[in-house]
């Protein structure tokens, strides 16, 4: 598996974490190259028009020259943001995952996404606490998943032509590249699925502020920490180091309450329809 990683010039420490990741677990046949991203400066020297940030634009620059890159290479490859964490299973899980399946069966597979759905959660959890039981990994599709986040995600031979032709037929960027992706598995135009659990993760790089007091977190970063619970090989304790403060911050009576009735949904000695 060829990997390549979006990566700015500005930003060697992220460049480190994840080559140090990928070191760790690397295989036979998995190979890792830096793609230097589109910046912001670039951005206004294109003048591309559109409602998104310069920094949005930036970001679904740099994902469509890659694939325009690699457009003619022999197998599947892989696409990251310089913000993805490698397990030291990924390369295998990866691996076992793709060998039964055929081209035409997918287009895109996510290796890790975010979750803004909340309700979504409580199935996740009980996906996730099945695999600890079975070990048996699932694809699940995105066609009308909400989902968002392009930090990871797998293409095959065929598809990165169409995603190529589709983005390309871009002339305005009105939206961030992951939602875009989300439109296209919506509308049919790409067979996308998701990895269950996720093999891989996000780093801790992947949250830009760390303006909050202790016990506090942006949005971001609460998405991110139940994305991280969702890893094949997750560390709990340090997720509950972050997460459990959060009620002294955040606690409010109803809150509770709902909190309450959350944790007894996701109990196993409650029968679920």
């Amino acid at each position: 598996m060829e990997c390549v990683y979006i990566n700015l010039e500005s930003r060697p420490d992220r460049r480190r974490s994840i080559e140090s990741s990928f070191d760790r677990g690397r295989i036979d046949g998995w190979t890792m190259s830096r793609f230097d991203a589109v910046d912001v400066a670039r951005v206004a020297d294109i003048g591309i028009r559109g409602s998104a940030t310069p920094a949005e634009k930036g970001c679904f620059l740099s994902h469509r020259n890659v694939i325009r890159q690699h457009l003619f290479a022999e197998d599947a490859f892989m696409v990251l943001e310089d913000d993805a964490v490698f397990g030291e299973t990924t390369c295998q899980v990866i691996d076992r995952s793709l060998a039964n399946l055929r081209e035409t069966d997918w287009d895109i597979i996510f290796t890790d996404i975010c979750v803004p759905d909340v309700g979504a959660w409580p199935d996740l959890v009980r996906l996730r606490r099945s695999f600890d039981q079975t070990k048996a990994m699932k694809l699940l599709s995105l066609a009308r998943f909400q989902f968002a986040g392009a930090t990871s995600y797998i293409l095959n031979r065929r598809s990165r032509q169409l995603l190529a032709a589709l983005t390309d037929g871009v002339r305005r960027i009105d939206m961030p590249y992951d939602l875009y992706l989300r439109s296209l598995a919506h509308e049919g135009k790409l067979k996308a699925f998701v990895i269950f659990p996720f093999v891989t993760s996000i780093s801790d790089l992947a949250e830009q502020s760390s303006i909050q007091a202790p016990g506090e977190a942006s949005l971001d970063q609460i998405l991110n920490w139940f994305r991280r619970s969702m890893w094949t090989e997750r560390d709990l304790d340090q997720a509950a180091a972050h997460v459990l403060p959060l009620s002294q911050a955040y606690g409010a009576p109803d809150a509770s309450v709902f909190g309450a009735l959350f944790e007894a949904m996701l109990s196993d000695r409650i029968g679920h329809r």
